[in-house]
């Protein structure tokens, strides 16, 4: 009998082994990834400064489809970090999950009740069980933050003008505020479309458009590109990204990221803007023309 267990480790061990040369020889490398959420992406708060980070991934792994754990220790983890730099926040625990399964749509994990703050997040395969020390570990990392999001509404001066630094007619707005902005944690999405590619994105083309409303990138980034603007009817940063900054200065401690959406209009009626804050006026027909 002691024979036979022997035996059959061996023809285990031998299985595992060749298994494990025939993922190498096929170029197999494992593969990890972040689908949701989007770089830079800021959930709003709630009343107690809380909110909840979804995370949604994928893992291209034979031997995780075939072992699951018992090939590979699958984490996530949040690191809190400073939101004027980016650099970790001293003295703040690693928050920790352990990933057990990948289901169909890739649901990885959810980390319920974070505090606010601006964390980096991080998913990591590492070899556990029957491959421990055998595989190289695999990971993808994302800034993702617990603040305050904000949608702009309003006519050209909650707008902006565009950057126009070489003909003289207008400054470069991403860079007109004093200081210049700076902060990590203060995002936009950079993307800005024209008015007739506004037009087409009315009301389900924006869909189409989701590859270029996703990475959230910093004002500090931003600023350095003229091009940037806030998504999706912002030509520039004008004085958001300042205003941003400003906001999370006002919370203190450093710990409260801010992103910012542009759905101004310039030529909209403050008085249509007034009337669609009152869900019984349904859908405005002439949203311009007045003051």
């Amino acid at each position: 009998m002691k024979y036979v267990s022997f035996v059959r480790c061996i023809a285990l061990g031998l299985a595992l082994l060749c298994l494990s040369q025939r993922v190498w020889a096929q170029g197999a490398t494992p593969t990890l990834a972040i689908g949701w959420p989007q770089d830079g992406a800021v959930f709003q708060k709630d009343a107690n400064n809380q909110g909840r980070i979804p995370l949604l991934g994928a893992f291209n792994s034979l031997l995780w489809r075939r072992f699951g754990t018992s090939a590979y220790r699958v984490t996530a983890t949040l690191e809190k970090l400073k939101v004027s730099t980016g650099e970790p926040f001293p003295g703040a625990p690693i928050i920790e999950q352990t990933v057990t399964q990948l289901d169909r749509v890739g649901q990885l994990a959810s980390f319920e009740n974070v505090d606010k703050g601006w964390y980096r997040l991080t998913l990591k395969a590492e070899s556990a069980g029957l491959f421990v020390g055998r595989l190289r570990p695999v990971s993808a990392s994302i800034k993702v933050g617990i603040g305050d999001v904000f949608v702009i509404g309003g006519q050209s001066n909650a707008q902006g003008l565009p950057n126009r630094p070489n003909n003289g007619q207008y400054p470069n707005w991403n860079k007109v505020a004093s200081p210049a902005p700076t902060y990590d944690g203060v995002r936009v999405v950079t993307s800005y479309f024209a008015e007739a590619d506004q037009a087409a994105m009315v009301p389900l083309g924006i869909f189409e458009r989701w590859g270029q409303l996703s990475n959230l990138k910093s004002v500090a980034e931003a600023a350095n590109d003229p091009s940037s603007g806030i998504a999706p009817a912002g030509p520039s940063l004008w004085y958001w990204a300042r205003l941003g900054e400003l906001i999370t200065q006002r919370y203190g401690n450093d710990e409260v990221p801010v992103a910012f959406f542009n759905a101004a209009w310039g030529g909209t009626a403050i008085k249509e803007w007034s009337r669609s804050t009152n869900p019984n006026n349904g859908v405005l027909a002439s949203p311009s023309g007045g003051q």
